[in-house]
């Protein structure tokens, strides 16, 4: 059993509607959040890990075998927090892993979407424009995100990525998964910054989950995926996306 602590780069989180966004947070107040990861972290404890969140990098992580980051910008670590992981993953004797959240999605425009249909008309109105407005700050929060950013030669972000819905699923994960069924989207794109050793899910023919070996220290590696609609706490409702965080887990 390994311990899987789950790390979170935490700002304030937008709480302009009825619901909490929440973005990348598993306690707290935003915890239950649209956006948030108690449902990940509920489901790597189910399944005998020790997990712990962290708002911020900190010494009491250098024990960790795993560490799971869902920021909640767009924008790459800079060069001071590369340097923290780097000193981490080559200062063990076991293998470790990084497991990276791309922050290209918002989970509050999928939850408007669903319970668009319900309701009264004027209810269906009001939905309708917070659909809207989840949209659209999301937008003006991508469009201000850097058009392309490299995180040393792990990864990188494309922030000008067309917009789309992932209807074809390919890869090691995606057996058993009906693609169909999912609900996975894509606003912008975070790929390795090298070819990758191993891509375990594509979207659309694209990489959604890769991972790069960290040569410095045999066997650890850092995992890639692309955005957190399906690993956030609104997509893990869908039965699919949960096979696809089994997965993750395993």
């Amino acid at each position: 059993m390994c311990k899987l602590f789950t790390v979170l780069v935490i700002a304030a989180a937008g709480c302009s509607t009825e619901i909490t966004t929440g973005d990348g947070q598993r306690s707290g107040s935003s915890a239950g959040g649209v956006n948030g990861t108690t449902v990940l972290g509920d489901l790597c404890t189910a399944d005998g890990h020790q997990v712990r969140s962290w708002h911020y990098l900190s010494p009491s992580l250098e024990e960790a075998d795993v560490i799971v980051w869902a920021p909640d910008r767009f924008e790459l670590p800079n060069e001071e927090v590369q340097d923290w992981f780097e000193n981490w993953l080559l200062q063990s004797d076991t293998p470790r892993q990084l497991i990276f959240i791309g922050r290209g999605y918002d989970a509050a425009i999928t939850y408007w979407q669903t319970v668009q249909p319900n309701g009264s008309a004027t209810q269906k109105a009001e939905v309708a424009r917070r659909l809207s407005e989840a949209r659209s700050q999301f937008n003006s929060e991508l469009s201000s995100s850097p058009a392309e950013d490299h995180w040393g030669n792990w990864f990188r972000w494309n922030g000008q990525a067309v917009p789309s819905k992932i209807s074809t699923l390919s890869g090691p994960w995606a057996k058993n998964i009906d693609a169909s069924k999912t609900r996975i989207e894509r606003s912008a794109q975070l790929v390795p910054g090298k070819p990758a050793d191993r891509v375990l899910l594509r979207g659309n023919g694209q990489p959604l989950v890769s991972q790069v070996m960290y040569r410095r220290q045999p066997l650890s590696r850092v995992t890639i995926i692309d955005n957190g609609s399906f690993l956030l706490n609104v997509p893990l409702v869908n039965h699919e996306h949960r096979k696809l965080a089994g997965r993750l887990i395993e």
